[in-house]
């Protein structure tokens, strides 16, 4: 569990880093919600922050397991939805952050 600070001070840059890409793209809202924790894991594992686009399009391919808490998906669904945004509201970053805390406690040691 010493990992989790480390790995989530490296995915939330990575995760800004979707939301900051010019790519466009996929609707989060239309993403799975029954994904398994496996398959979900090892996208979110996967990151390649030199392809935004590609890990925006497999997070929608994948979608989120079903016990992801409501504020995650919907920072899921935020930050697939606005990857090739600027910015983002602070609604909806803190949002993001909640699917980024879910993630990284989920998939540590994944």
């Amino acid at each position: 569990m010493k990992n989790r600070p480390r790995i989530a001070a490296l995915l939330v840059p990575a995760a800004a880093a979707v939301l900051l890409a010019g790519c466009g793209g996929p609707d989060g809202s239309s993403a799975p919600k029954d994904a398994s924790v496996q398959d979900f894991c090892k996208v979110v594992n996967g990151l390649d922050t030199s392809d935004p686009k590609g890990f925006a399009e497999d997070l929608a391919e994948t979608g989120t397991p079903k016990d992801i808490p409501s504020e995650a998906r919907r920072g899921f669904e935020i930050m697939v939805d606005n990857a090739a945004e600027k910015s983002i509201s602070d609604g909806d970053q803190k949002k993001v952050s909640t699917f980024v805390a879910y993630f990284t406690t989920t998939c540590t040691g994944s």
